[in-house]
């Protein structure tokens, strides 16, 4: 239980203790030779000359009592130190389990901050992509109102353009199935009249080509691509039907 400190100090505290001691027996013992005259001096002389007697027993028993309380003084000074590092060594002790505590509060306190830090910046990045997401919404709509015309002009552009290429077929079919209109008027009887049922075949076919690109110039964008499948089948069908009647007027010249 004692360090070396506390030793030290015990020791100090017991030749402070034996210095006070001495220091009150001169002082009583003191007084007592100044009363002494020369003529007791004599007496006193011839008494220490004298064989010495045992010591009367006041005198032991007041040294005894002393003894004991200085012993008794050393036990209460002991005890003290005792009871006092005790409540250090207590007090200390409490103060590493309050910094302990301290410490286990600092680090949920921190580990506190982390995940509030954590959130805020996920708010902050929810709140950037949901203002991205705003700002290019509004581009889009932007966009639409102010493209939506241009958008529809280059469909309607691109509907003009096929429709343009269809006429331009059709009349070069025209022009062809009068040519072979005319090779059949002039052709030898025998073969004169085939010739024209194959004319009359295909002036139907055209007609009814024609009809069908008559609807699909009209037709609205919901019904475009149903009615231009139509249109390209009976162009398929009129070019097969010309070229079988000029291959088979070829060939008979």
């Amino acid at each position: 239980m004692f360090t070396p400190k506390n030793r030290l100090f015990v020791l100090f505290v017991l030749s402070f203790l034996i210095f006070v001691i001495g220091c009150e027996v001169n002082e009583q013992v003191g007084p007592e030779a100044e009363k002494l005259t020369a003529e007791d001096t004599t007496a006193v002389v011839d008494t220490m000359n004298a064989p010495q007697q045992a010591p009367t027993a006041p005198d032991s028993m007041e040294l005894q009592k002393s003894r004991s309380d200085i012993e008794q003084r050393l036990e209460n000074l002991l005890s003290l130190i005792e009871q006092k590092e005790s409540a250090l060594v207590y007090r200390e002790n409490k103060l590493k389990e309050t910094q302990s505590k301290l410490e286990l509060r600092e680090n949920e306190l921190s580990k506190k901050e982390q995940q509030v830090k954590s959130q805020r910046n996920v708010s902050w990045i929810v709140l950037i992509i949901g203002a991205l997401t705003l700002i290019f919404a509004f581009i889009i709509v932007a966009r639409n109102r102010g493209g939506g015309t241009t958008v529809n002009e280059k469909i309607k552009k691109q509907k003009q353009k096929v429709l343009d290429k269809l006429d331009s077929q059709m009349t070069k079919w025209e022009a062809e199935i009068n040519e072979l209109n005319n090779k059949a008027i002039n052709a030898r009887d025998n073969i004169k009249e085939e010739y024209l049922k194959q004319i009359d075949s295909l002036n139907k076919q055209k007609a009814e080509a024609q009809k069908k690109l008559n609807e699909l110039k009209g037709a609205s964008a919901e019904a475009w691509d149903d009615l231009k499948k139509g249109v390209d089948a009976s162009w398929e069908e009129l070019k097969v039907s010309i070229n079988k009647a000029r291959s088979k007027m070829q060939s008979r010249k």
